[in-house]
């Protein structure tokens, strides 16, 4: 038995005619909904959202709270805290778990993202162009 279908495909985008008109619409009326959904507060209960703050490349959180730390984040012995990734930081504050502050200013999830974790993804892409380079200049 062949794991190929043959003929037409129920979700294969339509080349013209009322088809691709009504493709088009239930695209746009998918998107309007999205952004609506975007736009709702996201809730959250109060137990267990956590204060943490950012220490150069990495966030510290005090007391940890809420389900998120049984899979996300480390514990950290020189500062005796969890310690969270940008990465993970990043999506406990789009959650609303994390209250995240840089000195005694709380920063908003765009801040995080493009101060933070946006600086650090080129830190780390540039390092590994620069391994590369290195390892191809030995041969």
């Amino acid at each position: 038995m062949s794991t190929f279908k043959r003929g037409a495909k129920a979700m294969a985008p339509a080349e013209e005619g009322q088809d691709a008109l009504d493709q088009q619409e239930k695209l746009y009326r998918l998107q309007r909904e999205l952004s609506t959904l975007r736009k709702q507060e996201r809730v959250t209960s109060k137990r267990s959202v956590c204060q943490g703050y950012w220490n150069n490349s990495f966030a510290i959180v005090k007391i940890p709270k809420g389900p998120h730390f049984k899979s996300m984040g480390r514990h950290d012995a020189t500062v005796d805290a969890t310690r969270l990734e940008p990465e993970e930081a990043l999506f406990m504050v789009d959650r609303g778990a994390l209250m995240l502050y840089s000195g005694d200013r709380l920063l908003s999830f765009q801040e995080v993202h493009n101060t933070h974790v946006h600086s650090n993804i080129q830190t780390h892409s540039n390092s590994h162009k620069l391994t590369r380079q290195t390892l191809n200049s030995m041969k």
